[in-house]
């Protein structure tokens, strides 16, 4: 916070056996993250070393892609 002012926080940290490194986000989800981390103001340097440089994939389910892009046209 600019402030200072402390906040709660949750986060969620996988157990490293249930990391696979070889899936890749979707485009839609990794565009959310992106839009997350814009509107909580995280640093340039941190997105484009952490976030904007995660390769994607087109999910094969095309209605599920059009439904979830939707949710970010209203926010």
């Amino acid at each position: 916070m600019p402030d200072d002012t402390p906040v709660d926080a949750l986060a969620y940290i996988a157990a490293p056996d249930a990391i696979d490194t070889a899936l890749q986000p979707y485009g839609w989800y990794k565009d959310f993250v992106m839009r997350g981390a814009g509107e909580h103001a995280l640093p340039a340097d941190y997105v484009a070393g952490h976030i904007e440089c995660v390769v994607s994939i087109d999910d094969p389910d095309l209605e599920r892609d059009r439904d979830e892009r939707a949710k970010l046209r209203f926010r």
